[in-house]
């Protein structure tokens, strides 16, 4: 049975990752630009191990 995406920790961490690299907010503390899409990556990787479960977007009606 799969969850919805939205309560993916792997699709929130992308999308945060995202945000903060994207804006440049954290190159005012001097993190380089880009640094936060590798530690983004990692730490996507790393859950995908921790993780087992399928995610959908549109839940199949059919599967229920």
């Amino acid at each position: 049975m799969s969850k919805s995406i939205f309560k993916s920790k792997t699709f929130w961490t992308a999308v945060v990752g995202a945000v903060l690299d994207y804006s440049g907010a954290l190159v005012v503390v001097g993190v380089p630009p880009g640094a936060i899409s590798y530690v983004s990556w990692g730490a996507m990787i790393a859950l995908r191990f921790i993780t087992n479960g399928a995610v959908h977007v549109i839940k199949d009606a059919a599967t229920e």
